[in-house]
């Protein structure tokens, strides 16, 4: 995903492909920031697809079309820290 994609559909792609990683890890281990993560969706990502990401804020702000729809999508669920922070 960190490699310079050539158009914009392959950015979106590998967004989508790191997005999902960050949420399976996300379930399966929960998170212990300061603050909450909101899975939001877009439905029509991904050739009406629809796709999922994390954002920190809870005003949808969508990762994968930006300002072209930047508030195209919906927040599904808050996602509270599960554990402690440890410095």
């Amino acid at each position: 995903a960190g490699a310079k994609a050539e158009n914009i559909e392959q950015s979106r792609d590998a967004f989508y492909g790191l997005s999902k990683a960050i949420i399976e890890m996300q379930e399966t281990f929960g998170h212990s920031s300061d603050q909450d993560y909101f899975l939001t969706f877009c439905p029509m990502a991904r050739d009406n697809q629809g796709a999922y990401w994390l954002q920190t804020v809870d005003t949808v702000y969508n990762s994968f079309y930006g300002e072209m729809m930047l508030r195209c999508g919906e927040i599904k669920e808050k996602l509270s820290p599960t554990m402690e922070m440890t410095n």
